[in-house]
């Protein structure tokens, strides 16, 4: 894919931190050699021992501008959201809004319409997240998103290729 056009995400909550940290730095290896981006979920300081370039709040989460306030432009902030009228900027860079394609612990699927609704709240780049696969990404682009998220599109495939070119994402030379 294109430099920069993927985040990968550690995001595993119940791993203990030293697991995270191993994890953590065989990604940070990755994207660095493919020239992606590394986020880290909720762990300002795991972030900052990786040097990852991004931090993924979640709702419980302190608020965005409080981890500005400490950390300055230092990371590239997304937040999650799960209900599209509470999609502002509040001092994060992107939105990561689910459940769109698919119901996700007892929450409906939002759908296109609520991410086109949350894309013109947001007032920042959004990203559909819960759901979204080769056969509905190009919708969620197309509903507002300015990209998707994948998990289990991810984890239940042996190719990221159909999706990658749903998406029409330029590969690399």
């Amino acid at each position: 894919c294109r430099p920069g056009s993927v985040m990968i995400q550690l995001r595993d909550r119940e791993l203990g931190i030293r697991d995270r940290l191993r994890i953590g730095e065989q990604l940070a290896r990755i994207t660095d050699t493919h020239r992606q981006v590394l986020c880290v979920n909720d762990r300002a300081d795991l972030a900052l021992v990786l040097g990852a370039r991004a931090l993924h709040l979640g709702e419980s989460s302190p608020p965005a501008l409080r981890v500005r306030e400490h950390f300055g432009s230092r990371f590239y902030l997304t937040r999650a959201a799960h209900d599209p009228k509470l999609c502002d900027a509040s001092g994060a860079d992107a939105i990561l809004l689910s459940p769109i394609c698919s119901p996700r612990k007892g929450a409906p699927e939002l759908g296109f319409a609520a991410l086109k609704q949350a894309s013109e709240l947001a007032g920042i780049p959004l990203f559909a997240l819960g759901g979204v696969n080769a056969l509905n990404g190009r919708a969620c682009l197309e509903s507002g998103a300015t990209g998707i998220a994948a998990i289990g599109a991810w984890l239940a495939c042996e190719s990221l290729m159909p999706l990658i070119s749903a998406l029409r994402v330029a590969r690399a030379a």
